[in-house]
């Protein structure tokens, strides 16, 4: 929970703590907490994870700490940008590369050998790391960040890290452009429905696809299906291309 405005004391378990927006504190479902305002109300940005997911990026070891946790500015900062980007995410696996690395970046603060866990040794272990990672978004461009770092044996986040150094972007921004990559090919087949396209693909829809195309090559995709896919062959040269076959064949 990072506190945005105003300030609170937090009982848990029989433990008590004062909560302001200088810190951030954990609740699990277990939990019994008792809250008291002593002047006012409070607003707070509620981040919701699994286990599973906080194990990965916390190195198997998902307890956390029961008392509040201070931040610096910059995370603070970092997850009021976060507010901003996730109303305006239109794909879950971009919403989870965000959370992955707010979330990493918040517990390596708070115990930075811990957060270590999952991370690739080497530089080849890097490396290979990335190129599975290509590898599963080539087969599935839908595959998101959790189910990447499964399938490569690395934490979400230091995946997330290592891809952009290997690669120079995000992992979101190289599905888009395969994204794209794999549009023109069906665009040049003549796709009859971009709506089923779309959603091969991955985009949240007809409109974002158009997006992401339009902002990545400057025209939307029904103007690049005009463009690329094979013209039928006119009433004329079919005539023609009758008549001298005919011609051939006559002795």
């Amino acid at each position: 929970m990072f506190v945005r405005r105003g300030c609170f004391y937090r009982r848990l378990n029989g433990a008590e703590a004062f909560v302001d927006p200088t810190v951030v504190y954990f609740e699990r479902p277990r939990d019994e907490q008792q809250i008291a305002h002593p002047a006012g109300g409070d607003s707070c940005t509620a981040l919701y994870v699994t286990a599973d997911l906080l194990a990965t990026v916390r190195g198997g070891e998902p307890e956390l700490p029961d008392r509040p946790v201070p931040t610096v500015a910059a995370l603070d900062l970092r997850h009021r940008f976060f507010r901003g980007l996730a109303g305006r995410v239109e794909r879950e696996d971009e919403l989870d590369e965000l959370v992955v690395a707010l979330l990493a970046e918040l517990l390596e603060s708070i115990e930075p050998k811990q957060a270590d866990g999952g991370r690739p040794g080497t530089a080849i272990a890097r490396r290979r790391a990335v190129a599975g990672a290509r590898e599963a978004l080539g087969e599935d461009p839908r595959t998101g960040v959790i189910e990447l770092s499964r399938r490569v044996a690395v934490s979400p986040h230091h995946l997330s890290r290592v891809f952009k150094a290997e690669t120079g972007e995000t992992i979101s921004r190289y599905r888009n452009r395969l994204r794209v990559r794999l549009a023109l090919e069906r665009l040049a087949e003549a796709e009859p429905c971009l709506t089923r396209l779309a959603a091969d693909l991955g985009f949240a829809d007809h409109a974002h696809m158009t997006r992401v195309i339009r902002r990545e090559l400057g025209v939307p995709p029904a103007q690049l299906r005009a463009r690329l896919a094979p013209e039928p062959l006119g009433e004329s040269l079919l005539t023609e291309l009758r008549t001298r076959r005919v011609a051939l064949l006559e002795p």
